[in-house]
Order: structure tokens, then sequence, then C-alpha cells
């Protein structure tokens, strides 16, 4: 995008837009000059493709990232970084460092997830397990992580 300040022409980027709160009236936008020969660090929106094994089997997409930090130059820069979702099952997850783009260096933790299809109440009803047994297996799972941390510390102590 180009911007035109006192009849001079700048290459720039939005970075930042604020909206007025019960109108949403725009009441401030920031922009940020860019050069074709340095590398810009922009936080780019992420859409998600594909259809999922573990949706379809009664999942939830958790979206927990909505933007990747990335740096690049401005004529490798995507409008969005697209990830797809079609090998993950349920209690599966993208990480950062599973991903990678043409020309763009990720600047986000590498451990950090991105996307993830988490069970949900319906998963749960149309699995084989009787209701008492689906009851005893949340119970464990959220069992597990608690004995594991306590048993760290103990033999850190």
């Amino acid at each position: 995008m180009q911007i035109n300040i006192d009849d001079k022409k700048y290459k720039a980027v939005l970075q930042d837009i604020q909206f007025q709160p019960v109108t949403d009236k725009i009441i401030h936008v920031d922009f940020v000059q860019v050069f074709d020969d340095k590398p810009v660090l922009m936080n780019v929106p992420i859409k998600v493709t594909g259809e999922s094994a573990g949706i379809k089997a009664g999942g939830k997409l958790r979206m927990k990232r909505r933007t990747i930090k990335v740096r690049g130059f401005l004529k490798d820069l995507p409008d969005a970084l697209e990830i797809d979702i079609t090998s993950l099952n349920i209690g599966m997850s993208i990480k950062i460092h599973e991903l990678s783009f043409d020309n763009l260096e990720i600047l986000d933790p590498a451990r950090a997830m991105v996307v993830a299809v988490i069970s949900s109440r319906m998963s749960l009803k149309d699995a084989a397990l009787p209701e008492d047994e689906v009851e005893e297996a949340g119970e464990e799972a959220e069992v597990a992580p608690e004995d594991a941390v306590e048993g760290d510390s103990q033999q850190s102590e």
C-alpha cells in the first residue's frame, strides 16, 4: 500500500487499528513504513484449511493463535498463512515447530500450539465406552498430569 503525505508517497503496511467500542468507527490507525530491500516483522493471520477427521468424529477445533509472527521481505508476505488440519484427529495439535513457509522465518516460540482438535461431549458419547467408563477415563486423565508434577517436585528435593 502507498500512503501519500505532503505530496510524498511512502510504502507502508497496516500495523494496528483501533475502533470506538460502541459504534465500531475507526478512531486510530498505525502504519509502518517498509522497504523492498529490508525484511519486515509482521503478525500474519492464520487461515485453517481442510476437513479434520477429528472434527468429523465430533471433536472441536481450538484455535490457540490467530496470528503468527514472521520475518520476511514484503514481496514474500502473504495475506494469511494457510494451515492444513486434514490429518488431525481428536487430541492432536499443530505446533509452531511443525510449520514452515517459503521465504519466511517464524519468530514465535517453537513449542507454542497453533491449533488443536479437542474432545467434546458428543465425541465421548460416540465412543464405544459406557458412560461410567467414560467418566472414569476422564477422571484418570485429569489426575495423571498432577501426579507427574508432584513426582517431579519430590525427586528434585
